[in-house]
């Protein structure tokens, strides 16, 4: 069953309506969802809207930080002096150990603090890739409105995701008092598979335009050259 803790429905969505996670320990838990276990590929994606937060704050994950197990987790940079890593996110699969990080999300500093804001203060569309079939460095690919994103691999990133019992959250880890980013989030989705640039910019762009179909106009039978 999904449960909620400290949300905000609110009416500025990407959408209409989106959900913020206004609290330190706002979350959605999903409980353990077994469509992750010994899984090879997956896709995640959402939009999202960075109010403020500070270091170590979970976005999402199916990881306990007190016993560092678990398949997966997202969250703001490993430091206690955020301008260490302005807008750092981490992506992990399988431990603290084995992850991607990029600063290249638009989560950062406002100028002489020490929180993240949104330095582009527009909804962003993020997906994340896992895909254990690919060479170590292509294993965790991070797109950020349609392109992909340029970041560094750390470690050896697992093959498959483990089989864990962990809940899966949206929001603030339980396991490790891990607060969460305060930050609007909406039209969250999950693929288990390994969607391609193509797919995602598609995606990006029905949602940039707010379109739910798009056409195009050929002028041969090919459609070869339109865009």
């Amino acid at each position: 069953a999904t449960a909620v803790r400290n949300l905000t429905y609110s009416t500025t969505g990407r959408y209409n309506n989106g959900t913020r996670l206004s609290s330190s320990n706002s979350q959605i838990n999903f409980g353990d969802q077994d469509d992750f276990d010994d899984t090879v590929k997956m896709t995640w994606s959402f939009w999202y809207y960075v109010n403020s937060g500070t270091f170590i704050r979970s976005i999402i994950h199916k990881f306990n930080s007190g016993t560092n197990s678990g398949p997966f987790y997202m969250r703001t940079a490993d430091s206690s002096n955020p301008s260490n890593n302005p807008g750092e996110i981490f992506f992990s699969i399988g431990g603290t150990t084995t992850y991607y990080t990029t600063t290249n999300l638009d989560f950062g500093l406002v100028p002489n603090a020490t929180v993240w804001t949104s330095l582009s203060n527009n909804w962003e569309h993020i997906a994340v890739v896992y895909d254990g079939s690919e060479t170590n460095a292509n294993r965790i690919k991070v797109y950020k409105n349609g392109s992909q994103v340029s970041g560094t691999t750390s470690g050896t990133i697992p093959t498959s995701m483990s089989n864990n019992s962990s809940s899966f959250y949206i929001g603030a880890d339980d396991g490790y008092a891990l607060n969460t980013v305060d930050m609007n989030i909406d039209d969250f989705a999950m693929w288990d598979a390994a969607l391609s640039a193509a797919d995602i910019q598609d995606m990006y762009r029905r949602g940039s335009n707010r379109l739910k179909f798009q056409f195009r106009s050929c002028d041969d039978a090919a459609c070869s050259g339109e865009t």
